[in-house]
């Protein structure tokens, strides 16, 4: 292994332990929906769910793994762990890749966690909703992500387009768990 590709490989490393150490990432998903048909009113919202601090923190960490310009980037992990795996493991890699493409929306055509949600007459895909509040929440505050926000917000289905970018980010991170453990650690302790 050169040391370049060993340095990545500490980088990806010290980043996905940042990731791991944020327990309340995995806090469970729970959301309620309560309508009175007489009176035309409802509440629904979250009843447990990972704090916004949290969910801020899993996003920047995540970030690194999905942006072209990282040196940690998914895809360059990927190429390095490739390289030097055995041929069993192999077909586990691509396993891997090709549930981050599905997890990220790749696609763009998924539907989140199989729930078709709709806004103006435009699927909020699972792609759709990642950028939505990465870039108009979290990290950036891009004007056009934050309207399609500020339209959502209100109406009861919100909560459940939030609760998939939310699953999709602890999905993103168990992944990114199962590629160190499996692959980038393992390397890391034969290149020593």
């Amino acid at each position: 292994m050169t040391e370049d590709e060993k340095r990545v490989l500490q980088q990806a490393h010290r980043k996905i332990k940042e990731l791991h150490d944020n327990a309340e990432l995995f806090t469970s998903l729970s959301y309620s929906t309560q309508i009175d048909t007489e009176e035309q009113k409802g509440s629904f919202g979250f009843t447990s769910r990972p704090s916004i601090n949290s969910m801020k923190a899993a996003t920047a960490d995540i970030r690194h793994f999905t942006m072209n310009d990282s040196p940690v980037m998914w895809s360059k992990l990927m190429k390095i762990c490739r390289q030097y795996a055995t041929e069993d493991k192999q077909e586990d890699l691509r396993k891997l890749g090709r549930l981050w493409s599905r997890e990220l929306g790749n696609k763009g055509n998924e539907l989140g966690l199989g729930i078709g949600l709709n806004l103006n007459g435009e699927p909020l895909t699972r792609k759709k909703l990642i950028h939505l509040w990465v870039n108009g929440d979290y990290m950036h505050l891009d004007d056009q992500a934050s309207e399609s926000l500020a339209l959502m917000r209100g109406n009861p289905f919100i909560g459940m387009a939030e609760l998939i970018f939310i699953a999709a980010m602890q999905n993103l991170a168990i992944l990114l768990f199962n590629l160190d453990g499996r692959f980038i650690d393992p390397l890391l302790n034969e290149a020593k």
